[in-house]
Formats: structure tokens, sequence, C-alpha cells
């Protein structure tokens, strides 16, 4: 209270400050590095190998221990701006943008449709040859968890999946996966169906 530390039988003034302090430890992330795959300074854009486990950006429970967080902290970027998003426990490569404004131009270009993300996805069994497409409704259940279920009151989701091939001996199958929206966990949930 007013700086100073104040017991249960204080009572609170008018004008009175009241400050409360804790201190959290983030949870650990994989020390694994962030390969830069390619930095072009002239046209604001760096793209990375996202490793599993760290989240991109601060949030929750994360604040040191994001992609963009390193990047700045450990890299030396004074500004990095996500333009895909993947999952914490995904890796993969993601588009920065050094800047705002190539941000903007990166993230219309998402939203109208004229590029195109894919992923390719390693699954258990023989997937169906030929294309699958799949459209299924997902809701969030916990925002601050990040869990989405698939339900039939959910947001509209569409992914279409091709096996590439097939491994027999280990009994796995590289999957190639677009989505046509962009629901949290949508391949996740899709490709278990």
């Amino acid at each position: 209270m007013n700086g100073k530390a104040a017991d249960e039988n204080y009572v609170v003034q008018n004008g009175d400050c009241i400050s409360h302090m804790i201190h959290r430890h983030e949870p650990p992330v994989p020390s694994r590095p962030i390969k830069i795959i390619h930095h072009d300074p002239e046209s604001g854009l760096l793209v990375i190998n996202k490793p599993a486990g760290i989240p991109v950006h601060p949030s929750g429970r994360y604040h040191q221990n994001s992609i963009a967080t390193i990047l700045r902290l450990e890299h030396g970027f004074t500004e990095v701006l996500p333009c895909n998003r993947l999952d914490r426990l995904t890796s993969g490569v993601m588009i920065m943008a050094l800047n705002k404004t190539v941000a903007r131009q990166i993230h219309t270009q998402l939203m109208q449709r004229t590029v195109f993300k894919e992923y390719y996805c390693r699954v258990t069994g023989n997937f169906p040859d030929g294309e699958v497409a799949v459209d299924k409704p997902i809701a969030v259940v916990s925002p601050k968890h990040t869990l989405n279920r698939l339900r039939e009151d959910g947001k509209p989701s569409s992914t279409v999946f091709r096996k590439l091939f097939y491994d027999e001996r280990r009994n796995q199958s590289v999957v190639l996966a677009k989505p046509l929206t962009g629901r949290t966990h949508q391949i996740r949930y899709m490709i278990y169906l």
C-alpha cells in the first residue's frame, strides 16, 4: 500500500495506491534453434523454420519464450511480425515481415486468397488414395487454452487432403493438406476423421 507492505488490518483510504506484484516463470520451450531460411531486408521479408514447441508470439503464459521475442533478442531483428501462424506444437516454415507495411501486404494476399498455404503431414496408417475433402465445423471450447473441437455449432472449416506416399515398413503416410479456411487446429482435427 503506497509502496509499503500492508497487513490484513489496514483500512484502504481515499487516494491510496495499491500495487500487487507476482513473479511467474514461463514454461520452458525446446532449445532447438530457429533456422533462418531467407532474409531480405530490401523486401522486408524473413522466412524461418519454426521448431515445434515454441509459440509464435507472446501470449498467455509465454512472453520471452516466443518466436517473435527470440528473433528480436537473439537475432537482433528490431521488428518481426508473423504473416502466418503455426500452433505452438507445430513445426514448419513461417513468413515474417520486418515492418508493418509488408505485414499488411502479405495479410491482404492471404485474405484475398492470391497466395495459399500447404502443409505436409505425417500420419499413422495408409491414408486413402485420391483427394479427400473434409468440411466440418470447428468450435472454440476454451479460448484460454486454445482448445477447439469439431462441433455442429462451430464455424465452417474446409481442408483438401491428398496422399503423397505410404511407407509400408513404418505404416505411415505423408499427406498434403490444403486448408481452404483458417481455423485453429483445422488440419489436426480433420486428419483424425
